[in-house]
């Protein structure tokens, strides 16, 4: 008799192949699925909670998006940095 976890790996093997059927892959996707999800979260959250609850001017509301541009600007050069090797310069 299989119990509910064999079940579902039996399901799993027949629908699924290649890299779906490494958990390594699937923990990665659902962990990128879910950053994407919470960015694209934030991204409509901040600004709308800036305008409704908190009575954002337009003048404030353009200096929060500015702002959530430059973040995103200034910290990619060093995350680019980071991942080279170290035998390459990052100059």
């Amino acid at each position: 008799m299989m119990n509910d976890t064999d079940k579902l790996q039996h399901w799993f093997r027949r629908n699924f192949d290649g890299l779906w059927l490494s958990a390594s892959f699937r923990r990665l996707w659902l962990s990128l699925t879910v950053t994407s999800f919470g960015a694209q979260i934030t991204n409509l959250a901040l600004p709308l909670t800036a305008a409704l609850l908190l009575n954002a001017t337009p003048m404030q509301m353009g200096i929060l998006v500015a702002l959530e541009t430059f973040a995103v600007r200034a910290v990619q050069p060093a995350r680019g940095c980071a991942a080279r090797p170290r035998a390459q310069s990052c100059r």
